[in-house]
């Protein structure tokens, strides 16, 4: 993982998704959820790298790994991957399930971003 995207795990995931934490930075949250065992999550990797980069100060571009933590990823009731959340202050704002281009991403992010 680079320094653009956080590594999330059912241990550190309530470092950034508390009340506290998203209520005073009202952050937006682009989550990758993945395997290593997934083709498209791995074409998926290099655009999310160029999104992290791209988007940087409008949002914050996370992955976490469904294999190794099982505990968020039954939370959010995540059935395929990859599958993407856009969350805002511990909600779900949007959902994509599936490999997509650069510019599929880049809109599905534009329609939520102020």
């Amino acid at each position: 993982m680079s320094q653009n995207i956080l590594c999330l795990t059912d241990d550190n995931f309530s470092e950034y998704f508390s009340d506290s934490v998203n209520v005073k930075n009202n952050f937006l949250f682009l989550i990758d959820f993945w395997a290593e065992w997934c083709n498209p999550c791995k074409m998926l990797a290099p655009i999310l790298e160029e999104i992290a980069v791209e988007f940087r100060g409008k949002i914050k571009v996370a992955k976490l790994n469904i294999d190794s933590n099982p505990i968020v990823t039954k939370k959010y009731n995540i059935r395929s991957i990859p599958t993407l959340l856009l969350i805002k202050n511990d909600t779900i704002v949007a959902t994509k399930v599936g490999l997509m281009s650069k510019q599929q991403l880049c809109d599905f992010i534009n329609t939520y971003v102020n």
